[in-house]
């Protein structure tokens, strides 16, 4: 209960804040990537950093999640620190995240991963 009020207060504090963390849109669909700083499994989110700024990603029943080798995981199995690259689309006025890799090769498009506590 602790971590969801923790959560829940975070997730406040970031929705009053501009940025995201690093993205890139080709095509209607965005990718983007970040440091996992914490998982709401039961809530269907990850909070990701990335040079110092947060992004709350909403996790569907529907999104894949695999990690750099291509085994499927669940959203339980990804841990603070973990590396995310994900790409999503809009649908109905939000971001739907469609594919996840944990700790996978780090794509071109982003910057490098990030270490936490000692974004510059």
């Amino acid at each position: 209960m602790k971590n969801l009020i923790g959560l829940a207060i975070l997730a406040m504090v970031l929705a009053s804040m501009p940025g995201t963390v690093t993205a890139e849109k080709k095509g209607g669909v965005s990718f983007a990537c970040g440091t996992t700083y914490s998982v709401g499994a039961e809530e269907g989110s990850l909070l990701l950093q990335h040079h110092g700024k947060f992004s709350l990603i909403n996790v569907g029943s529907s999104t894949s999640i695999q990690d750099g080798k291509g085994r499927v995981l669940t959203l339980g199995d990804i841990r603070p620190g973990d590396w995310i690259e994900y790409w999503s689309e809009p649908k109905a006025g939000s971001q739907i995240t469609r594919k996840i890799a944990v700790n996978a090769h780090a794509n071109s498009d982003c910057a490098a991963p990030a270490v936490l506590g000692k974004n510059g």
